[in-house]
């Protein structure tokens, strides 16, 4: 069984098997590592942009949270201004329309006052005439 046994072509295969591992080592292994690790690599590059991805979105979350709640707050604090403005203005027409009332009420009791002192003056001057024809109208009946 061991009769082709022969030292040279053991050291000879031995070599040739060496010099296999070393160029399969060049061509194929260190070729497939480097890509692996290329790929590792850009596979944590990824996710590293993912994360910081992410974080700009809950950022940006955050940031439009506040512009919402500072915008709320605005628009909020703008609608109060008017309201107050609105019934400073509503109260000073009120007090210019009774004021306005109140000096016709005034002038309107002025116009009366001097129709009545006109009309009792009538009245005094016409009495006599009133009262014959009141004395006529008496005796008629």
């Amino acid at each position: 069984m061991f009769d082709d046994f022969s030292l040279e072509m053991m050291a000879i295969s031995i070599g040739v098997f060496l010099i296999m591992i070393i160029v399969l080592q060049y061509i194929l292994y260190k070729p497939l590592t480097d890509f692996m690790e290329k790929r590792d690599e850009l596979i944590q590059s990824n996710e590293d942009k993912i994360k910081q991805v992410s974080n700009d979105a809950q950022n940006n979350e955050i940031l439009i949270n506040k512009i919402y709640t500072d915008a709320k707050n605005t628009m909020q604090s703008i609608r109060q201004e008017q309201i107050t403005k609105s019934n400073e203005e509503a109260k000073e027409l009120i007090l210019n329309a009774t004021k306005q009332l109140d000096d016709e009420i005034n002038l309107f009791k002025k116009n009366l006052e001097e129709q009545k002192v006109e009309f009792k003056k009538q009245l005094l001057a016409n009495s006599n005439s009133y009262a014959a024809i009141l004395q006529s109208f008496v005796k008629s009946i």
